[in-house]
């Protein structure tokens, strides 16, 4: 079979390099593999020598991190996942710059999953700007810093967090309501959305609803009420979620 992806692995481990490698050459075939590296030296030299599509990159290395690969770079018009041992490195920060890492020990499921998101996004032009987002929101403590990274059928928008007012489903996509009257239509679930947003100040009030608590302006009385934001627009709550919502605000 003729490779259709070109392939980058860097570990520090030989173990977790062989093991990448073996799932790759028993069951990714359209995966070729341009070569390994186990330190940040090696791994710069034969990213910019090699020009790969896809880099499978170790966050823990000796005298180095994954994120100083990225830095370092001189191409960086790949895709990347990062693996790692811990999570301490603020995975939140990885999900909301739509960059994809694994946990160590390796799982082939996890691994096939994360080579399917890749190849969705394969041909995307803007692959640096997800990796900068990410750095970015990776060196902030602050959540109003952070941007997230937004796909939708045409690529991808990349929004701070702190303008986003409300989020709706619409099916099997998500709208979002942003300061200065504008909507996104992304093209992912609200229930993926709430997993990444919840940590950051927002909160599933409905099932087709999710908000940003700092937009909230205020509570309407009723079965479950509403929540009026600040783009004027009144948003039911559920029953279910109305206990849990208003002891956030009365805490």
């Amino acid at each position: 079979m003729m490779s259709k992806y070109r392939c980058v692995i860097v570990d520090d481990e030989s173990g977790a390099r062989n093991l990448i490698r073996g799932f790759f050459a028993r069951f990714f075939p359209e995966y070729e593999i341009l070569g390994e590296a186990g330190s940040v030296d090696e791994a710069v030299a034969l990213i910019d020598e090699e020009q790969p599509d896809l880099i499978l990159l170790d966050i823990e290395m000796p005298l180095g991190t994954g994120f100083d690969v990225v830095e370092q770079c001189s191409f960086k018009n790949f895709n990347v996942v990062f693996i790692t041992a811990h999570d301490h490195y603020a995975l939140d920060a990885f999900r909301i710059s739509a960059i994809d890492y694994l946990i160590k020990p390796l799982r082939l499921q996890d691994l096939r999953d994360a080579l399917e998101r890749f190849e969705k996004r394969a041909g995307d032009e803007n692959k640096g700007s997800q990796l900068k987002v990410l750095m970015d929101n990776l060196s902030s403590d602050s959540a109003t810093a952070k941007r997230i990274v937004l796909p939708s059928v045409h690529g991808f928008e990349l929004v701070p967090v702190h303008t986003i007012i409300r989020c709706e489903a619409e099916r099997n996509y998500t709208a979002f309501f942003i300061d200065g009257d504008k909507k996104i239509i992304a093209s992912r679930t609200l229930k993926e959305f709430d997993e990444i947003l919840t940590p950051l100040g927002f909160f599933r009030i409905h099932q087709s609803h999710l908000v940003n608590l700092s937009k909230v302006v205020r509570y309407y009385k009723g079965q479950g009420g509403e929540l009026e934001m600040t783009d004027k627009t009144r948003v039911p709550v559920s029953r279910t979620k109305k206990e849990d919502l208003l002891k956030i605000f009365l805490e």
